[in-house]
């Protein structure tokens, strides 16, 4: 088995985030085309996505943004729970949380609505700080 464990932002791009993002798309996509390649071998390729979850990487921006924009963290304990659901179960992706499943569900399908629930997001961020040393994380300046 080859267990991936990337993050819901893997499959809806956000404002402020675009590094974090394009490195988890990638992972989600190397997640899925690995299973369709090993489709047929005795290897089990899964893929989990996570929300937000609670870790000592997460630092005061990160935790700024997910406040200002309604983002649930979950404890790694939960996360972990997911995690073995996975393994033991036969769906070769978990995404985890609500609303977030659905909003992956929503992007998938109808990502110019999604594309306007965002900007509602963007505006909570813009001339903040958070929106400042997001976008400056996001380009490579810090």
């Amino acid at each position: 088995m080859v267990l991936n464990v990337g993050s819901i932002v893997g499959s809806i791009g956000l404002p402020g985030q675009v590094a974090y993002c394009s490195s988890k798309f990638g992972m989600h996509g190397f997640s899925e085309a690995l299973r369709r390649e090993l489709d047929g071998s005795p290897v089990r390729v899964v893929y989990v996505a996570p929300r937000s979850t609670d870790t000592d990487m997460n630092d005061s921006l990160l935790r700024e943004i997910n406040e200002l924009t309604g983002v649930r963290t979950d404890d790694t304990s939960v996360v972990a729970r997911h995690v073995v659901d996975a393994i033991s179960g036969t769906r070769n992706e978990r995404f985890i949380g609500w609303p977030e499943r659905l909003f992956v569900k929503i992007n998938a399908l109808l990502p110019g609505l999604v594309d306007r629930s965002l900007k509602k997001q963007r505006r909570l961020l813009n001339g903040s700080r958070v929106s400042d040393e997001a976008h400056a994380i996001s380009n490579g300046v810090k």
